[in-house]
């Protein structure tokens, strides 16, 4: 265990149609008991840390948490943000002194109207774009989280363009979570060929050329030759924390988990790659994987 992502509460100033956190408050760590958590991950060998939700923002005394993480020897502290509250600059001026490391954003859409319609919130879109533009202009580290689903898929290479435009330089793509929506909008999934496309896209465009673009959720078959953007949360060696007192592997969440199918076995790629996440095979089948042959 290297890495820890800490979840506070599952409280949120949106209202995500594909998110079940912020539509009741469920478990949450009190200040105390989040503090005592740190420093017994951080005892057991953790040295990073990741404070996550709901939206880890509007927590009390967030701050002081994450001020605590450096204290105690944390050397890379994370926050995964909606970005909503980075819209007010001394936020982010407070966040970036106390010791956040690296902000990543999550961006629901490619214009704000479909952006504010996932989101569940009017002028989210507009309130994002300004924090991430605060955050950059004041010398932060900042990773794009955007989701692609039906709604996003064409619209994704444009959209990320004009933030690497601002000064992103880092940006990760991910595929619309079943699971994550309680079972409800599976319309939002888009086809796995068609996801790779739009991450391939992506990674075109010139502005891209000196960005870090990649995805742990289009396996290496639907890249089209560009396996290096496919990566593994195993990695990290990440534990995810819950405020309901339960702790588990990342790669284990219904979020990364991935099986190898069939074809798989005929891969190249097959000890690299643990196949395509599973909620998908399971709700569209494997015709769209094929192995490939390196």
């Amino acid at each position: 265990m290297r890495r820890i992502e800490l979840i506070l509460w599952h409280r949120c100033n949106t209202r995500c149609c594909f998110c079940s956190a912020g539509q009741s408050a469920g478990n949450e760590l009190t200040p105390r008991a989040a503090a005592t958590l740190m420093k017994e991950y951080r005892a057991a060998g953790a040295t990073e840390i990741t404070f996550g939700g709901g939206e880890p923002t509007i927590y009390r005394d967030f701050l002081q948490l994450v001020a605590a993480a450096r204290e105690m020897g944390y050397e890379f502290i994370e926050v995964k943000s909606n970005g909503l509250r980075f819209c007010y600059p001394e936020f982010a001026v407070e966040c970036i002194e106390a010791g956040i490391d690296r902000f990543t954003i999550s961006v629901w859409g490619h214009t704000p109207e479909i952006h504010d319609m996932l989101a569940g919130r009017k002028g989210a879109f507009e309130m994002t774009e300004m924090g991430i533009k605060h955050l950059v202009h004041y010398g932060a580290d900042v990773e794009i989280d955007f989701l692609l689903s039906s709604h996003s898929c064409e619209g994704a290479a444009a959209a990320l363009g004009r933030f690497a435009e601002i000064g992103v330089n880092k940006f990760s793509l991910w595929l619309f979570s079943i699971f994550g929506s309680g079972g409800r909008n599976r319309d939002l999934t888009p086809g796995i060929a068609r996801a790779g496309r739009a991450v391939l896209d992506t990674v075109d465009l010139p502005v891209m050329s000196s960005a870090r673009v990649r995805t742990s959720h289009i396996p290496p078959c639907c890249l089209e030759g560009r396996e290096s953007l496919v990566f593994s949360v195993r990695k990290y060696d990440l534990l995810i924390v819950t405020p309901g007192g339960h702790a588990f592997k990342a790669e284990e969440s219904p979020f990364e988990a991935c099986r190898h199918i069939p074809v798989c076995s005929r891969c190249s790629l097959k000890t690299k790659c643990p196949g395509p996440r599973i909620e998908y095979v399971e709700e569209f089948g494997d015709s769209e994987f094929y192995p490939v042959d390196l």
